[in-house]
């Protein structure tokens, strides 16, 4: 198959499948982790699917390898805005005791999209590439409309333990009987907000020393650096 665009060769073709893509995701899903705690997940989730839907249509009417690129680049930047708003919309839709079987579930379909995606092909050899990349990119805006008309945003944490203020600020004056109701009514106070930055490396810091967490990102960046891999070798 030929794409008819000037200057493309295959290994130009390793960029665009590679580095041009995960370079803006890897970096920028580390924010919109940050993001999904502190913004509408909702919104996040929809606007991001039309968006990622929306390089495609700009993949499809680029005349230049450049073009492409830039839309390839963009593609990763708004996918990274997939994964942690979904992840955290499965917390508060799910109680504890079905949420591993609803993560299982956003999984399997992660992997069968990727199998899918071999069938475009077939949209290529019916209607050439440029209308493949078209018919997914309105596809996906379509669905990205229904997200933002369906889902719905939870309160968040709904399936945490709750604790009944009231009572614990009865405990603590009880306890301490010289203590004044409004200085027990001061120590229950929710701490000051942090900003963006400071739960940011917060979370960073959380990652390297808790080793559950290194030893999971550090397996999943093999475990993608060989998928990867074999798929750019294919």
């Amino acid at each position: 198959m030929s794409l008819a665009i000037p200057g493309f060769t295959s290994s130009k073709y390793g960029l665009l499948s590679g580095v041009l893509f995960t370079s803006l995701f890897s970096v920028t899903v580390l924010f919109s982790g940050v993001m999904s705690d502190n913004c509408s997940r909702r919104l996040l989730l929809a606007f991001a699917a039309m968006l990622w839907s929306l390089t495609s249509l700009t993949t499809a009417i680029s005349k230049t390898y450049a073009e492409i690129a830039a839309s390839r680049m963009m593609l990763g930047f708004f996918e990274a805005f997939c994964g942690p708003p979904a992840y955290s919309l499965i917390v508060d839709y799910f109680p504890p005791e079905v949420r591993t079987t609803a993560n299982a579930i956003y999984a399997f379909g992660i992997y069968v999209g990727v199998a899918l995606s071999s069938m475009i092909t077939l949209l290529i050899s019916l209607f050439g590439w440029r209308w493949a990349y078209a018919i997914t990119g309105f596809f996906g805006v379509f669905v990205g409309i229904l997200v933002l008309l369906i889902v719905k945003d939870p309160i968040r944490g709904r399936f945490e333990p709750r604790v009944d203020v009231a009572q614990v600020e009865d405990d603590i004056l009880e306890d301490e009987p010289q203590t004044p109701r409004s200085q027990a009514a001061l120590a229950l106070a929710p701490a000051p907000k942090e900003s963006l930055v400071i739960k940011y490396l917060g979370g960073f810091k959380a990652m390297y020393t808790n080793n559950v967490c290194f030893y999971t990102v550090a397996g999943a960046c093999f475990r993608y650096w060989q998928g990867y891999s074999i798929a750019y070798f294919c």
